[in-house]
């Protein structure tokens, strides 16, 4: 499977506050489909959606073909030392053109974040995951028509579906904004 296997997108809803806050019960599901591509997949042919809201809007480029699939190691060296494992993609789109202001979620586990696996804090992995979104993510968008406004990466103790609410977990989040070509840290 590749990493497109895993992409979603979603698109926010009405009265949402920009995705960048899930409320109680978790976030809403509701115009968010997940692209399927079969294993053969061209880079030149169409993604095709499962479910379907008619809100979604189509992605013809292929991310990653080649690199970390759903659960696989990410093998980037990071400061931290830990190894994590990539978990999906979501795009989200706030009704605006394809291309502009678009936010590009990238979501990890990292077992190492678990209080009982030693508990990396937060500063321990803000170098982190600046690389992953530098190194990682940044190169797995290239080629999109426009330019993605914003990635957010995600660590997560355990895989959990997005929008689901896991108080019980441990995460850790980061904003960037895509400026020339680089990640620039934004603060929630």
């Amino acid at each position: 499977m590749s990493i497109m296997s895993a992409l979603c997108i979603r698109q926010a809803a009405a009265g949402e506050p920009g995705g960048k806050m899930v409320p109680a019960r978790g976030a809403s599901k509701e115009g968010r489909d997940r692209l399927q591509t079969s294993e053969n997949s061209d880079a030149d042919s169409p993604a095709v959606f499962a479910g379907g809201s008619g809100a979604v809007m189509a992605l013809a480029v292929l991310l990653g073909v080649g690199h970390a699939a759903h659960g696989e190691p990410v093998t980037l060296a990071l400061p931290s030392g830990q190894v994590l494992e990539f978990q999906e993609a979501l795009r989200e789109v706030s009704g605006q053109q394809a291309g502009a202001g678009e936010v590009y979620r990238f979501r990890f586990v990292a077992h190492q974040i678990a209080p009982d696996a030693g508990g990396l804090s937060f500063d321990d992995v803000l170098e982190d995951m600046q690389i992953l979104c530098q190194s990682y993510a940044l190169p797995r968008l290239q080629g999109l028509e426009g330019t993605p406004e914003r990635v957010v990466i995600s660590l997560s103790e355990r895989a959990v579906e997005f929008g689901t609410s896991a108080p019980d977990l441990t995460q850790y989040f980061e904003a960037y904004a895509i400026e020339d070509g680089r990640c620039i840290w934004e603060m929630y």
